[in-house]
Parts: structure tokens; C-alpha cells; sequence
């Protein structure tokens, strides 16, 4: 049984960023992913970094030149997937692209034929997850192995999305220093209870509040930390140490 929680501490205690990297990496083996990359999709202009493809990898390095060289990035059924702030398998991205009547003929087989190129280079198939900030600043992730496997593992979606979050926080953290938000002890159990997995209902229940309320108070705690979703919320609250990362105990952390 995977230690999820574990696994995001440790991602979390890293010193540095090539080490956040490796045990971000040594978490996805756990799921059967070999490699990742972690690129910047836009200009970060609250770190002064420009927009980077293959900003942290262990992709091929001939893979990753061929890649920018091609300017795969503006067909690429992957970089189409993070259209959507969701994470997503790679084969279910490039379905949606070729169904879009938007994309063009010429794109999609251009598309096929980056998918193909980059299973010859050892990427035949894996996810896709990407995060975007207050300010707009979005990076992306694609989570590879060298074979396909057909079986679409949703749960583990999940977790990855999770661990994704934890690493992105935690990187991310090296180049800025965020003081600690000042949560209230109310806001602190809402985040606790969605680390175990409650929606807002079951939150509502537990506490003695209605939902209303509790929906009140993830409009502050998302104010708070900057945050977009209540996953990304959870992960933001257990790198402060408002949330302990033992109450991680679920891949249904809400959205």
C-alpha cells in the first residue's frame, strides 16, 4: 500500500530543488512513471524566470531539444490537455484533440506524430497535470513511462495530482519566501477534514455548521493562500504545517 502522506512529507522536506525533484520522482515510481517534466507555460514574473520548457526534467536530452527545436508545444496533445486545470491521461488529451472541431487536420497529424516520436525516445504514454497561480503563471507536468498500459488507473490519477502539488509548492518555494497566512482554528479543521477526504457536506456534519458556511470558509482560506482549488489549498496548508501531512489519507481530497 502506498504511503501518500509519506510520500508528501518527504517531497516536502527537501533542502533544495534537484532534491524535491528525486523524491518527487522516487514517489512517481510508485505508480509506474519513469520520468517527468516540469516547465514554466508562461513568463513568472514573481520569480523573474521566463517562460522554460523543461525547466526541471530527466526527459532525454536529445528528446527535449528535438522537441523544442519542432515546436511541438503548439500541437503537442499534451500541452492541449492543459487547456483544462484538471489532470488527464495523455491518450484521453489526444482523443479530445482530434474530436475537437476546432483543431485542424494538419494539426492532429502532426500531434500523432510527436506522440509517436516521443514513445521511440521512451515516452510512450502518461499523464498530464498543470497549476495555475493567482497571477496567472501556469506551469505544466508530463509524467511519463516508456510503455503503454492500457488500464486507466483513476485513483492514481489523483494521488499523482497531489504529489504533483506538493513538488510544484515545494519548488517553487526556493526562489520566494511566503509568510505563513494567519488561518483561524475553524479554517484549520475545514482543511483538515478535506485531507481526509470529507466534501462539504460531510465537513458541515462533523463541525456542526451548514454548508454555507463551510464554503464561507474555503472563500477565505482560498484568499488566504493564494490558492484555486481545495486540492491545491490542502497541499499549500500542509507545506506551512497548518495541516499535518498524516491527515493526507485519501485520494479524494475535493477539488
Amino acid at each position: 500500500m502506498r504511503d501518500l502522506g509519506g510520500m508528501v512529507e518527504t517531497i516536502q522536506s527537501a533542502t533544495d530543488g534537484a532534491g524535491a525533484f528525486q523524491h518527487y520522482k522516487t514517489a512517481l515510481a510508485a505508480y509506474g512513471y519513469d520520468n517527468a517534466v516540469y516547465s514554466l507555460m508562461n513568463d513568472h514574473a514573481s520569480i523573474g524566470l521566463k517562460a522554460f520548457h523543461g525547466f526541471v526534467t530527466d526527459y532525454p536530452e536529445d528528446w527535449i531539444k528535438y522537441y523544442i527545436e519542432h515546436s511541438y508545444a503548439d500541437i503537442d496533445a499534451v500541452f492541449y490537455g492543459f487547456n483544462k486545470s484538471t489532470p488527464f491521461f495523455w491518450s484521453d488529451a489526444a482523443e479530445a484533440q482530434r474530436r475537437d472541431p476546432l483543431t485542424s487536420e494538419r494539426t492532429v497529424r502532426l500531434a500523432g506524430d510527436a506522440l509517436r516520436q516521443g514513445a521511440e525516445a521512451g515516452i510512450a504514454d502518461g499523464i498530464g497535470v498543470s497549476f495555475c497561480n493567482s497571477l496567472g503563471e501556469k506551469v505544466g507536468f508530463g509524467i511519463s513511462r516508456t510503455e503503454t498500459i492500457g488500464k486507466k488507473d483513476m485513483g492514481a490519477l489523483a494521488e499523482v495530482y497531489l504529489l504533483s502539488s506538493s513538488f510544484h509548492e515545494t519548488y517553487m518555494s526556493f526562489y520566494s519566501s511566503v509568510d505563513v497566512p494567519n488561518i483561524t482554528d475553524r479554517e484549520r479543521d475545514v482543511l483538515s477534514w478535506s485531507a481526509e477526504g470529507k466534501p462539504d457536506k460531510e465537513i458541515s456534519e462533523i463541525l456542526g455548521i451548514t454548508t454555507h458556511t463551510v464554503r464561507f470558509h474555503w472563500n477565505n482560506i482560498f484568499r488566504k493562500l493564494q490558492a484555486r482549488s481545495k486540492v491545491q489549498a490542502t497541499m499549500i496548508a500542509v507545506k506551512h504545517k497548518i495541516v499535518a501531512p498524516s491527515k493526507i489519507g485519501s485520494t479524494q481530497a475535493q477539488k
